[in-house]
Order: C-alpha cells, then sequence, then structure tokens
C-alpha cells in the first residue's frame, strides 16, 4: 500500500479525513484488523508526514536520511507498539511525535530500510522535488530553525492549510470555486491580493459590502475548521483556546 505523501497537499481535494484519535484507535488493530489498520496508518502519515520530515532536514539530515528516518519512524510505531502509550489524556499529539521521532533518531543505527520494508506499515511514496520544494519554502520563510519550535511551526501550517484547503472545498462543493480563489488572499490579512475589495466585487459582479461579508464568513470557517483539526491534537478541549492561540501565534 502506497502512502502518497502528496494526496493531502491538493487545495480542496478531500473533506476533513478522519480524526487523528480514531486513526491511532484503528492503527492499534493491527493483529486483529490489519487492513483496517493500514490504511488508518496510510491516512495518519498522510497527514503527519511533512513535520516530522521538515525537522530531520533542519536538523542537518539530507534528503535520502530525512526520507528513510520518516519512514523508519512510522514503521516504529507498529514494530515497538509506539500508538498502544498515545493517550489522548497524557498530551498533545505534537508533543508525542516529536518525542517518538527523537527516540526514532538516537536509536536509528543507520540500517537501511530495505531490511525493515514488509513490516506491514504502507510505504511512504515521496515526491522528492515536491518534498524538497516545501523544506525550502519553510526555512525561507522562518530561518533555519533546527528547535523545536521549527517543527511546531511546520505542524501549525500543516493545520493551517488543512483548514484552508476545506473552506475552499466548501466553496467548489456549492459551485463558488470562482469567488474563493479571489477572495483567499483576504482571508489571511498576510497577501498581498493586489486588489481592493472594491475592485474584487467588480470581478464578482457584487456589492463591496457583499464582498467583505463573504470575507467575514470564510474567515470564520477558517477559524471553526482550524479549531476543529486543533481539537483532535490536544488531550483535553479546555486546552484548544491555548493551543489555537499559540499555533496562530507561529504563523
Amino acid at each position: 500500500m502506497s502512502c502518497d505523501s502528496e494526496d493531502s497537499l491538493k487545495p480542496g481535494a478531500q473533506p476533513f479525513p478522519p480524526t487523528s484519535w480514531s486513526l491511532i484507535a484503528a492503527a492499534r488493530g493491527n493483529a486483529t484488523e490489519p487492513e483496517h489498520a493500514q490504511k488508518a496508518i496510510a491516512e495518519f502519515c498522510r497527514n503527519y508526514w511533512f513535520p516530522l520530515y521538515f525537522y530531520l532536514r533542519a536538523n542537518g539530515h539530507d534528503q535520502t536520511d530525512a526520507e528513510d528516518l520518516t519512514q523508519t519512524f512510522f514503521e516504529q510505531l507498529l514494530r515497538r507498539n509506539l500508538l498502544q502509550s498515545v493517550d489522548q489524556a497524557r498530551g498533545k499529539l505534537r508533543s508525542f511525535l516529536l518525542i517518538a521521532l527523537k527516540e526514532v533518531i538516537i536509536d536509528d543505527t543507520r540500517r537501511r530500510q530495505a531490511q525493515k520494508r514488509g513490516s506491514g506499515v504502507p510505504n511512504l511514496s515521496f515526491d522528492h522535488p515536491k518534498a524538497e520544494e516545501r523544506f525550502h519554502l519553510h526555512t525561507n520563510d522562518s530561518g533555519s530553525d533546527e528547535s523545536d519550535t521549527g517543527f511546531d511551526r511546520v505542524w501549525a501550517r500543516q493545520l493551517f492549510d488543512q483548514a484552508m484547503d476545506q473552506v475552499g472545498h466548501d466553496h467548489e462543493k456549492k459551485g463558488r470555486g470562482q469567488i474563493y480563489t479571489l477572495l483567499k488572499p483576504f482571508i489571511t490579512q498576510t497577501d498581498d491580493t493586489g486588489l481592493s475589495y472594491g475592485e474584487a466585487a467588480t470581478k464578482l459582479e457584487l456589492q463591496e459590502s457583499s464582498v467583505r461579508v463573504r470575507v467575514f464568513r470564510m474567515r470564520k470557517s477558517l477559524r471553526d475548521n482550524l479549531e476543529k483539526l486543533v481539537l483532535e491534537t490536544v488531550s483535553h478541549p479546555d486546552e484548544l483556546e491555548e493551543e489555537v492561540r499559540y499555533l496562530l501565534s507561529l504563523l
């Protein structure tokens, strides 16, 4: 089974995936329901491979080593039954993943993955140019950040992009893809749109007031989507507001 790392990068390509905690629960059934567990692991690694890959590259591993260690990480989740220790009540998902990755880095003796393939874990299918393109894009945005904050920053961007993609997906379903494409830069207030609200209204043949209302609603939808995603990575709902605030501060 291939775990295609690019499936989750296509804007509006899919609605929300199964929640992180439910994927982990499904993946734990590797012995009793291997096919179902492999699908869960495949979905899980599609969602979270890039922050791990980024951390490895930012900490001096070359492209090949980063790819191999990322693959090793997901193999170890099952080989060492690490998923059994993942407990929503015990902490944030991003913290668990980073700690587990550091253990893999320490434990890895550079035995190549050819000896480990076939372990029942889906093989990560890297689009090598795209992975490196994304790595350099993030390093250009934030500098060479070797700290845990660098991992957190990419994690935040991953969730933010997923939330934004969901806004696009919802608009596509309603036949409003053109509206989303034109107004997307207004949502984050970080991109230079090159357009004023009035010019956007003219292009969409809408009143400027209507465009402003649409942007307001899209921002609310983005926030709601982001909160839904973050809620699936924290140990308790009470942590949601603080975690969202922290992740947004990194962006």
